[in-house]
């Protein structure tokens, strides 16, 4: 049993690891020579549907050619079947949806909707599309994430709005069904971003270093990047004014989770609320460092946390820069100390350019699709080039 996580099993090969991912009955594998793994295993249990994942916990597999790794053609993960079959039980339930460019109104607050409170049956109604969203939400529909994150918050009193809302988040799938995840392994372009050059940060934290988890395994498998953008939107809920916290984590070019949460405090600045974000993102790499080693897979860069917030890039980059609100302390040296540790590197990008835009608001059609095509509605062509869009250089 892996360190990682404990559904996660890898066995030593000698100069590689081999990995099986278990949930209940279904098993995953990940080596060279699968077929011979999992006749071991047929000497004990009965298995069923053996081959190459097609479908798994609703999520469709598929393969397609190009040189996304060094072997050429790579995996897709795919919600679309599972959003097919949800689809079409709603519309039995509800009647025929109509389909939408973004999944919720930017002008639409769930907060403020004062409509009448739903009955016992579109109560429950309610509550099954919020779970079916959130299951899509973990299949690699990142773009419903923040629409599907303000909707929730309302499960056990939810009102006419917030269904009529939930049925637009539907028509939005309903007609972008197609999107997945390509499992893309180069190392991702951020030539985009700009970077601080930082003195030596010895006289502000002392010697400080990267505190390695013991019990780490011998690193055999490839090296990894981790990239990750974070962004803030300052004060978008219009009851409590707090902020929402959006954060996208990127293993080398592949997307690989997807975080929306409403802050615990409430931030007077941007700039307080975008720092909150930053650490939050930080701790999330703290995560991805630790899981990696500990299935093998060294980690030997800093990892790259991109946002749009010039202040917060430019404080948390330099030694000589001064925090100048007490209040934002903790967040400001848990961001600087990871800078100093070599833990992360942090960068400026356009706004129109952070991904993490996606899970902190509700975007327009044109800037939803802007951001989303480079994650998962990718126009790839025979040769599996990605497109202009995503080397921003």
């Amino acid at each position: 049993m892996s360190k990682a996580k404990n559904d996660v099993w890898m066995k030593d090969c000698g100069t590689h690891y081999e990995y099986l991912a278990v949930y209940c009955d279904d098993i995953l594998v990940a080596s060279k020579d699968p077929q011979a793994l999992l006749e071991e295993i047929q000497k004990i249990y009965i298995l069923k549907g053996v081959g190459m994942p097609d479908y798994f916990l609703g999520a469709e597999f598929g393969r397609i050619n190009g040189e996304f790794t060094d072997r050429g053609g790579t995996s897709t993960w795919s919600a679309k079947t599972y959003l097919k079959s949800v689809i079409d039980r709603f519309e039995r339930l509800l009647g025929n949806l109509r389909t939408f460019t973004c999944p919720m109104d930017p002008d639409y607050h769930p907060e403020l909707d004062d409509s009448p409170l739903l009955g016992p049956t579109d109560k429950s109604m309610y509550r099954s599309l919020i779970g079916s969203a959130q299951w899509a939400i973990t299949l690699g529909r990142m773009d419903i994430t923040y629409a599907t994150s303000m909707l929730s918050r309302y499960n056990m009193a939810p009102r006419e709005g917030h269904l009529l809302a939930m049925k637009k988040l539907f028509g939005y799938l309903k007609g972008h069904m197609r999107g997945k995840i390509v499992f893309d392994t180069r190392k991702m372009d951020v030539t985009h971003a700009t970077f601080v050059d930082a003195a030596s940060w010895k006289q502000v934290y002392g010697d400080v270093k990267e505190d390695l988890p013991p019990g780490m395994p011998i690193a055999k498998m490839k090296p990894i990047d981790i990239n990750l953008y974070f962004d803030a939107s300052f004060g978008c809920d219009m009851l409590t004014r707090r902020s929402v916290t959006g954060v996208i984590v990127f293993l080398n070019s592949t997307p690989i989770k997807w975080i929306c949460k409403k802050q615990n405090t409430v931030k007077t600045s941007t700039y307080g609320a975008e720092l909150v974000a930053g650490r939050l993102a930080a701790e999330v790499i703290l995560e991805f460092r630790y899981k990696l080693r500990m299935l093998g897979v060294p980690v030997e860069n800093p990892s790259v946390m991109l946002g749009d917030n010039i202040s917060v890039i430019q404080n948390c980059s330099l030694p000589s820069s001064q925090l100048k609100k007490k209040h934002n302390a903790i967040a400001y040296h848990r961001l600087r100390e990871c800078v100093a540790c070599g833990i992360i590197k942090l960068g400026q990008v356009k706004s129109e350019q952070n991904y993490a835009d996606l899970c902190t608001k509700a975007l327009t059609g044109p800037k939803l699709h802007g951001l989303s095509k480079d994650l998962i509605f990718r126009s790839l062509d025979s040769s599996g080039e990605r497109p202009d869009s995503i080397s921003r250089t």
